[in-house]
């Protein structure tokens, strides 16, 4: 079935074959346009949106996702090469986000890693932004003696030291030695958080590594598996996190810390408050138990009120979602958060599981784009860290935007996404004297209900006027002159 005809009838499969005319962007007769290789009948806008490129906000960080300890399957695919191609060539991420697997003897399996990187940087032209951070610490440094934790253990924390007190000197040298080992590997991590889902206890029957710290050191309640309430002592965020700073304070290498790393935006506020006289340089969260349907858009704005105030980016590091709910997400995250990255949950995985929230999906020696890599793509593809988010208003609450300005001001990314149950036709407005950046634009669509995926669909029409399917992305890019 031709592209075109996929287009007109808003990603889906048409019901019978018809004729159109096929085009080239000059061909068209009266005021019809070329888009997807076919003469369409010009659009009348329903809703409109306006960029203000003179009113700014966050800078981009960029977009990637999780290896999740499955390097070795990367990079021991048959067709790795094609592999790294779709993972960074032809989707634009560049953030990797990597779990601390060093242990103290196997920098051996640290060189996975390193070869992703590798591949990434060759890709992309610059090296990636590389964000680590740690499920668990070592079972050395574990109360349980156990990297993964259960039924709401209350000894899921850090080990104790001879006298009695939090081994945050041990904590901190496992840090330290761990950034050396993948340092001589080659990777040289951008952002480091020292605890995944610092707030968190796995419960139930649920495995899971885990090591939990309170904003600072105190006492909790921790209710087990017999609903018995137990008071007990966990270590402090802030006192590992300072422990940890000290211990690599003369690596050659410069980390900026992203904290901490906890598993939903309400969280964020009371472990801010922990490390007010702690250096930190991102404030890295979770998006679990946001529902993309019904948007907490309190809690969001309250995490991007705190990046206002304290001038630390917002790094959403870690999240899983199936494929338009990751794009209302990233646009949630982006625009109420002020977020600057958005890292996906998992990159890769062995999986047919198109609903799932992986990226990249493997079954043998295939390779396939799931949705939510198209989710993420239409932000990433056409832009690059450093881009700063410009003012996109919408007179329709049912047309969700964002604009992105790159840094020389020359080109213009701009993303609208339609929750509705209906089409929408979109006239795309510039503010000011920035209106030939919408020359010659690119437009790029995903439907996610319907068979487009990163469908090219050709330069944006002469008036402007776009339309964007229920549940569907769409992306409007210039280019550079």
């Amino acid at each position: 079935m031709h592209a075109g005809s996929i287009a007109l009838c808003d990603g889906q499969v048409p019901a019978a074959n018809f004729c159109m005319m096929r085009c080239d962007d000059t061909t068209c007769p009266g005021d019809s346009h070329c888009q997807a290789g076919v003469c369409t009948p010009a659009l009348q806008p329903t809703a409109s949106i306006s960029i203000d490129p003179e009113l700014r906000h966050q800078a981009l960080i960029g977009f990637g996702a999780a290896l999740a300890y499955d390097e070795e399957v990367i990079v021991s695919h048959p067709e790795k090469e094609a592999l790294f191609d779709i993972m960074f060539s032809d989707s634009g991420f560049d953030v990797i986000r990597i779990g601390n697997r060093f242990e103290g003897e196997n920098e051996a399996d640290l060189q996975a890693a390193a070869e992703v990187v590798a591949a990434a940087t060759e890709r992309l032209g610059r090296a990636p932004v590389v964000f680590i951070t740690s499920g668990s610490p070592p079972p050395a440094l574990k109360a349980n003696g156990n990297r993964y934790c259960a039924n709401s253990d209350p000894d899921c924390t850090l080990v104790r030291n001879t006298e009695g007190a939090f081994n945050y000197a041990a904590f901190a040298e496992h840090w330290r030695a761990s950034l050396e080992a993948y340092g001589n590997v080659g990777v040289v991590p951008d952002f480091v958080s020292i605890q995944n889902n610092a707030d968190w206890l796995p419960g139930g029957d649920a495995v899971a590594e885990a090591c939990r710290f309170l904003p600072e050191e105190g006492t909790s309640l921790v209710t087990i598996s017999d609903g018995q309430q137990v008071a007990t002592e966990f270590p402090g965020y802030a006192q590992a996190l300072t422990a940890v700073q000290q211990a690599v304070s003369d690596i050659e290498a410069t980390f900026s810390f992203a904290a901490a790393e906890v598993g939903s935006p309400i969280m964020v506020r009371s472990y801010s408050e922990g490390l007010l006289e702690v250096p930190y340089d991102a404030i890295a969260l979770h998006l679990y138990g946001v529902d993309p349907q019904s948007i907490p858009r309190d809690q969001l704005e309250s995490v991007g009120t705190l990046s206002s105030e304290t001038g630390k980016p917002v790094i959403q590091s870690e999240m899983a979602a199936d494929g338009f709910s990751t794009a209302l997400l990233a646009h949630y995250t982006l625009t109420l958060a002020r977020g600057a990255a958005y890292i996906q949950q998992p990159f890769v995985a062995n999986s047919t599981d198109r609903n799932s929230s992986v990226l990249v999906g493997l079954d043998g020696g295939a390779i396939e784009k799931f949705p939510s890599y198209h989710a993420l793509a239409h932000f990433s593809r056409t832009t690059d860290p450093g881009w700063l988010r410009v003012e996109a208003t919408s007179d329709s609450e049912e047309v969700l935007a964002s604009g992105w300005l790159s840094p020389a001001e020359d080109s213009l990314t701009v993303v609208l996404i339609n929750p509705s149950e209906n089409a929408i036709s979109i006239e795309v407005r510039i503010d000011g004297t920035a209106d030939h950046l919408l020359d010659d634009s690119s437009v790029t669509r995903t439907t996610f209900d319907g068979v487009e995926r990163s469908a090219s669909l050709g330069t944006l029409s002469a008036n402007r006027v776009v339309r964007v399917p229920s549940r569907a992305i769409l992306t409007v890019a210039s280019t550079p002159d």
